[in-house]
């Protein structure tokens, strides 16, 4: 689970520098500390209760629903704004927002992607493996956590009309989530047809074996 609050704080502070957060600084990452043990108690409850890994799903699903629900709020995001004491101004408020909303994320991907594991490696060895597009996600992490890509992601977002590279920005943002997104779907579609094959592949090797002790029992049904 610490890992996952590193990488989260890592990406945080990639952010905040680009993004010049600094009197919100300790605000955003307060939120990211309390959000973190609340969703490692959560997955720590699955954990305990899960009976199948379903429920790690739905949990991830959960948490990540209720983080951007409170990050969405404006009160939230007033809150940490008003650490601040610059002036307000709606563009604050969005990297603000994704400084909270980005890290957080990443962080509920990384806890739920070791707890599933954790949990299947001592049930199942061969379940650990996921649809999950994870070299996409990769790709794209470090496409927008990297300086031109969050330089490109605030120009796109901001609201300024002496910004002539707002648009192009825009244009390339929108243009590379499209990319990621058709990207992302082919993996995912490549990983479950291997999951797949796998499967059958383990279910044949399992077929010889039954029939051995099929035969082992019909002969001795026989003979007696």
């Amino acid at each position: 689970m610490a890992i996952s609050l590193a990488i989260a704080f890592a990406a945080g502070q990639m952010i905040a520098t680009e993004f010049l957060i600094t009197d919100e600084f300790a605000a955003v990452m307060l939120g990211h500390v309390i959000f973190g043990l609340v969703a490692i108690a959560l997955f720590a409850v699955a954990y305990a209760r899960a009976r199948r890994p379903a429920l790690f799903n739905w949990t991830a699903l959960a948490v990540a629903a209720l983080f951007a629900g409170l990050v969405l709020l404006p009160a939230l995001t007033d809150a940490v704004r008003s650490q601040g004491t610059s002036p307000y101004n709606l563009d604050k408020n969005l990297e603000i927002l994704l400084a909270m909303l980005l890290p957080g994320l990443l962080l509920v991907l990384i806890q739920w992607s070791l707890v599933r594991r954790r949990w299947l490696s001592l049930r199942e060895p061969e379940g650990a493996y996921t649809g999950w597009p994870w070299i996409t996600t990769v790709v794209a992490a470090v496409a927008v956590l990297s300086p031109p890509g969050l330089a490109i992601l605030r120009s796109a977002l901001r609201q300024s009309s002496t910004d002539w590279l707002r648009e192009i920005n825009l244009m390339l943002a929108l243009g590379a989530g499209a990319v990621l997104a058709v990207a992302a779907v082919i993996e995912c579609v490549i990983r479950v047809r291997m999951l797949r094959s796998r499967a059958v592949a383990a279910s044949r090797a399992l077929a010889p074996d039954a029939e051995k002790w099929q035969q082992v029992f019909g002969d001795d049904a026989r003979s007696r």
